[in-house]
């Protein structure tokens, strides 16, 4: 029995989920409230033939509850369905047109199926609540971005990150755009703003990396990238950051470890301690178009329960 899967649960979403797996006496039966829970588990974590099992178990002991039938959306809408989604979703606005989480899901379709204007108007009825506003605000920028409206998207990038200063899209996808709009300047103020703010943020140090790379100030980067590694030493995406560039190894080798080097085939889960050396600010006298962020924003999930969006999928990722 696998129960690493549950690092990241309560004792009691792992326990509902567990007793819905392995009934002890061969019969289950939940409340809706239960279901949910054990239905939300299967999606964060995506698990499809879980969450159909959910799902459908639900759907058995309560047919016509609005809960089990928002969960059929959500299934319908991971596995590709989105018409079906749409359609029971649009059915049940129309019972609870205030209900945030249907305008959430709503939101998420529209712009799975690249409908940007749609998907803005609905994430923005889901911002009601107040609830997961971080979500909410990178959701929207990454419309606007589709959109080309930049200013618009940095803008909802700087509100997601004020939401929760830990989001690392809209961290990375803000200094894309910038790099986009060439505000590379005004990008190396943010991050410095950002990482005083905020001195254990990874992906804070990281951004602020990237920006001074892409501005040619490489030994300001490899400070920056350090900085990152010494937060978190298996910060795989900062050792990248250092070996991408000849040059920024090469500005970094003074005060880098062997074991740091050793790192990038590698690297390790053992904490390392801050650096003692503060990296000294440096503003950029004119910036640079080393970086285009062009990829298409990733299409976000159909609940706030979670959101783990791989770098990959990022603006400026290659």
């Amino acid at each position: 029995m696998n129960l690493d899967r549950f690092k990241d649960f309560e004792p009691d979403v792992r326990n509902l989920v567990l007793s819905f797996e392995n009934p002890t006496d061969g019969h289950r039966f939940f409340d809706v409230d239960q279901l949910e829970i054990i239905a939300d588990y299967y999606l964060e974590v995506a698990d499809i033939e879980g969450l159909e099992a959910a799902v459908t178990f639900g759907e058995r002991l309560y047919p016509a509850n609005d809960e089990i039938r928002l969960r059929r959306a959500h299934l319908w809408s991971v596995t590709g369905q989105y018409n079906q989604a749409l359609k029971l979703l649009q059915e049940l606005e129309k019972k609870s047109p205030r209900n945030t989480d249907i305008c959430y899901a709503i939101g998420a379709i529209y712009s799975m199926t690249e409908q940007p204007r749609k998907a803005i108007d609905y994430y923005l009825r889901a911002a009601a609540d107040g609830y997961e506003l971080g979500i909410i605000y990178s959701n929207v920028a990454d419309e606007y971005y589709k959109l080309r409206l930049l200013d618009l998207s940095v803008n909802y990038y700087r509100k997601a990150i004020k939401a929760d200063p830990n989001d690392d899209h809209s961290l990375y996808n803000l200094a894309c755009t910038w790099d986009e709009m060439e505000q590379l300047d005004t990008a190396v103020d943010y991050y410095k703003q950002h990482v005083s703010d905020h001195p254990f943020s990874k992906w804070g140090w990281y951004c602020l990396g990237c920006v001074y790379s892409w501005h040619t100030l490489y030994e300001q980067a490899a400070d920056a990238f350090e900085y990152a590694i010494a937060i978190d030493k298996s910060f795989y995406d900062a050792y990248l950051g250092l070996s991408d560039d000849p040059r920024l190894k090469e500005a970094a080798m003074p005060t880098a470890t062997s074991a740091t080097w050793g790192a990038l085939s590698r690297p390790s889960t053992t904490p390392s301690p801050m650096p003692t050396t503060v990296p000294t600010w440096s503003t950029p006298s004119a910036p640079s178009s080393a970086r285009t962020a062009t990829t298409t924003p990733p299409s976000p999930t159909t609940t706030r329960s979670s959101r783990r969006i791989p770098p990959t999928a990022w603006h400026g990722a290659t």
